[in-house]
């Protein structure tokens, strides 16, 4: 991650200064988080939380809109953690036109309460432990594989974050979606973006300058490890022949967005949604 920030922030640079006046363009950087909310009511869990999200986030957000990493970060990993020149601190500062945010899910953070960390990695030297339930209830409905639930205010959560705490920066949802199974009737997906845009909308409200949504995918595609056995496209694709057919989120998707002001709804309309959380 060090050196990609500062290549990042280089690039930036040569950017601005070579063909941003010619071009008109815009250039910033995407990064993926999920949303981490305390697992109990106490002071720990709470911290531990905040913990999760800026050893995902602010390590990459935190450079780009301060100079460096967050002062957690330095407290908790110490030398191991690189430092930045004074020079590559102060071209990473500002080193954005915009920020894309990639979310998919959230998990329960609850303090790991250890002192020493014997296998790093952000997770552990966070010094947090991450679930998906709580007395034995899940954070939200699980679909596709067995690391996504669906929590749609936590992607409201992590852009009023983001808005708070690292000087409201213009936003693209760079990625966001779900697998759905059925080749044509896929409810599941658009109750899902359904759900995610009505939490994008209620942060737009409340001043977080988000400009865009991206879903993903546009076709079902290779995912990973799973090959095309998960489908989070909105056209399917038959591996045969290579045709293209919309599914039922396509139609809608394509209601909405001819839709002049998309209704924001309120909390009880909110909570209607099949998918959405009540943790």
């Amino acid at each position: 991650m060090h050196h990609l920030l500062i290549a990042h922030a280089k690039a930036v640079d040569l950017y601005w200064k070579q063909y941003k006046a010619k071009q008109n363009g815009i250039i910033g950087i995407t990064m993926q988080a999920a949303w981490a909310v305390p697992k109990y009511y106490t002071p720990e869990a709470s911290l531990a939380a905040y913990r999760s999200i800026e050893f995902v986030a602010g390590w990459v957000v935190h450079p780009i809109t301060y100079g460096d990493y967050p002062q957690i970060m330095r407290s908790l990993v110490g030398c191991r953690l690189p430092k930045f020149t004074e020079e590559e601190s102060k071209l990473l500062t500002g080193s954005l036109d915009f920020l894309g945010v990639n979310y998919y899910s959230a998990r329960y953070a609850e303090d790991a309460n250890i002192s020493c960390v014997i296998k790093q990695g952000p997770t552990n030297d966070a010094r947090v432990n991450l679930t998906a339930t709580k007395n034995g209830i899940p954070i939200g409905p699980q679909v596709a594989d067995s690391w996504m639930y669906v929590y749609p205010q936590g992607l409201e959560y992590l852009i009023s974050y983001l808005k708070e705490n690292y000087n409201s920066p213009p936003m693209y949802i760079t990625e966001n979606g779900v697998q759905d199974p059925a080749d044509y009737d896929d409810t599941i997906r658009i109750d899902y973006h359904r759900s995610h845009l009505q939490h994008v909308l209620q942060a737009m409200k409340y001043g977080a300058d988000v400009r865009g949504y991206y879903v993903w995918t546009f076709l079902d595609d290779f995912e990973w490890s799973s090959g095309f056995t998960l489908k989070f496209g909105l056209y399917d694709v038959d591996r045969t022949n290579m045709k293209r057919t919309p599914k039922a989120s396509v139609h809608w998707f394509k209601k909405f967005l001819n839709t002049p002001k998309p209704k924001i709804l309120d909390s009880k309309e909110m909570q209607s949604s099949s998918l959405l959380s009540t943790a």
